[in-house]
């Protein structure tokens, strides 16, 4: 008898496209590994894509969250992911309405940067992710200001709401600018990395992150 897999429990919605997204490039990343050899290898997933509000809102409720979560944790998920960047920011919250441990995008970023040596960062995110400092971060940012920082909402909550694509003139001048302030551009945000995907801008993406640290979870590692 073989011994079972975690089931992996990913919290969604916010937005759809980046729950699709990390969903699509999770299987695409477990292919290109040579960690599935057949169907009966790839892992359980239950996907919880919920209707919340934007988290960079003022007083959001966040009520919806934590029934998404102990949605996923009624169902058997072993561990669970927060697919939303900014969500992080509410991550002890979370974690004390569930028994389920979450992984914790903020130390998977910030281990990444440090076993890379990356000396300065430009964080591109919404303004709860920038501001907070999100994943506490030891080194050097250069991070957009504050007009630029609401340009950055405007662009995520259009993209959230209606899939629109916004403004994408004035959003590459804003990147290429500060690729050449730091050594990296750390996109916090699914929408925004997607967006990016479309430029020839080279950026870290926190989803990448996130996914390899879901496999090194789901593997037991």
């Amino acid at each position: 008898m073989t011994n079972k897999k975690p089931i992996i429990g990913v919290l969604g919605g916010v937005g759809p496209e980046a729950t699709a997204e990390f969903y699509k490039r999770l299987i695409l990343k477990m292919q290109e590994g040579r960690i599935v050899k057949q169907n009966t290898d790839y892992p359980q997933i239950i996907i919880n894509s919920i209707p919340g509000e934007e988290l960079f809102r003022e007083n959001v409720d966040l009520e919806p969250y934590f029934d998404g979560l102990k949605e996923l944790e009624d169902i058997g998920a072993d561990f669970i992911v927060i697919v939303c960047n900014t969500a992080h920011y509410f991550f002890n919250r979370f974690q004390e309405r569930v028994d389920t441990p979450l992984l914790d995008l903020r130390e998977e970023v910030k281990g990444y940067l440090n076993r890379k040596k990356i000396k300065s960062v430009t964080v591109l995110g919404s303004h709860i992710t920038i501001n907070s400092n999100l994943f506490n971060l030891e080194i050097p940012q250069n991070n957009p200001n504050k007009q630029e920082i609401n340009f950055l909402d405007s662009i995520i909550e259009s993209y959230l709401a209606r899939g629109e694509k916004k403004n994408i003139a004035r959003f590459n001048k804003l990147v290429e600018k500060y690729s050449r302030k730091s050594d990296v551009i750390l996109s916090a945000c699914t929408e925004l990395s997607l967006l990016l995907r479309e430029t020839n801008i080279s950026f870290v993406d926190t989803m990448d992150i996130l996914i390899d640290s879901t496999i090194k979870f789901w593997k037991g590692k």
